[in-house]
């Protein structure tokens, strides 16, 4: 039976990657680090409440089989581009670390499509540099996975994500694989089916092949 660690459990991509983790006969225990506690009641699920500013604190939890990190925001709701950068790339990284020196053998990772250093746009900078800092850090599997667009039930409403889905309701039928959008809930079936292979070394998914899972 494997156990799991968590960040990003209360995103998209997060809540349907514990709702998924629980159904799954693999996992007997998920670990779930939060700010805020979530209103799920479960045999298997253990939530944390941690101070993100502060993880060397919360050391102890991060430990386990498979680290799966979810974490993000965007620059509208960081607000400045500092705020974004602690956000996607200083807590995930410290994630990652603590994940890597507490054993943990697989970390799978959320970014987004067009990842890189070398884009012309700080958003995909940020997230090409922590991918790159990930992959850095001592663990047998990692997993990379690399979204379009987002689909899925939010608690909050993303105006420009709203658009974007509207949009490509009407021009699906033109609009490359790579950037249509996908649903959260394959997202994070992707991550777990991989790692439930146990590879070794480093696997991305870009958006495209996310659409088979």
């Amino acid at each position: 039976m494997r156990t799991a660690v968590i960040i990003g459990g209360t995103g998209l991509v997060g809540k349907e990657l514990i709702a998924q983790l629980l159904e799954n006969p693999a996992y007997s225990t998920i670990h779930v680090l939060l700010r805020k506690t979530l209103h799920i009641d479960h045999p298997k699920l253990q939530q944390h409440l941690i101070d993100f500013d502060n993880m060397n604190r919360f050391s102890e939890f991060i430990k386990g089989d498979d680290a799966f990190c979810c974490l993000g925001t965007t620059m509208k709701q960081a607000g400045s581009r500092e705020a974004f950068y602690k956000v996607d790339f200083e807590y995930v990284n410290n994630f990652a670390r603590l994940a890597s020196q507490n054993g943990i053998k697989n970390f799978a990772l959320v970014s987004a499509l067009g990842a890189s250093q070398q884009s012309l746009f700080y958003y995909s900078q940020v997230k090409g540099a922590i991918e790159k800092a990930v992959r850095e850090k001592t663990f047998q599997s990692i997993v990379i996975v690399r979204p379009s667009l987002l689909i899925g039930n939010r608690a909050e409403k993303r105006l420009g994500e709203d658009i974007g889905i509207a949009i490509e309701n009407i021009f699906k039928s033109i609009i490359p694989v790579k950037y249509r959008g996908i649903e959260a809930s394959k997202v994070a079936n992707a991550m777990i089916k991989t790692l439930a292979q146990n590879p070794s070394g480093t696997i991305i998914l870009e958006s495209e092949q996310l659409q088979s899972f």
